[in-house]
């Protein structure tokens, strides 16, 4: 068994959905934070809960909610 140990590279992560933070998500979508958050605390944008106080915001949340209200 003379076979030698080759590490081996890992994969790269391809077409994961970024979280964003909510700053983030408000430049994304162009308003205001307060606007995001209201609309969070409506239900309208879900949430990832990240720790017991931080919140992210998948871009394809955000994507959902562009297309619904160009869709209204």
């Amino acid at each position: 068994m003379s076979e030698t140990y080759r590490p081996v590279a890992p994969e790269p992560v391809r077409n994961v959905d970024p979280l964003l933070t909510v700053p983030e998500a408000a430049v994304y979508l162009r308003v205001s934070v307060a606007f995001v958050r209201r609309r969070i605390r409506q239900g309208v944008i879900p949430v990832v809960r990240v720790g017991s106080r931080n919140q992210r915001v998948q871009r394809s949340a955000l994507d959902r909610y562009l297309q619904e209200a160009a869709d209204q």
